[in-house]
């Protein structure tokens, strides 16, 4: 989650995430908060909330998998990974 956490926070940032103030996302945020490890690396956790934090993971992987830079991530299918 690291890796992802980071492009997350690029992300947020830069202010290149729109989430039309979607209330269930801006929940999740509430509910969560970072945990860094010793190699400096954050990931969300929940520590003492009993809210999920799901949409917000889920909105991270999201970030990670469409790519920080779009124009070298390259789909699964153009990459020849598990076709064939």
């Amino acid at each position: 989650m690291g890796p992802a956490s980071q492009a997350w926070g690029n992300a947020w940032i830069g202010r290149r995430l729109r989430h039309s103030n979607d209330p269930i996302l801006r929940s999740a945020c509430a509910n969560a908060f970072a945990k860094v490890d010793d190699a400096g690396n954050f990931r969300p956790s929940k520590r003492h909330s009993r809210g999920l934090i799901d949409p917000l993971v889920a909105a991270i992987m999201a970030v990670h998998a469409y790519g920080e830079d779009q124009s070298v991530v390259a789909s699964m299918y153009e990459q020849g990974i598990g076709v064939g």
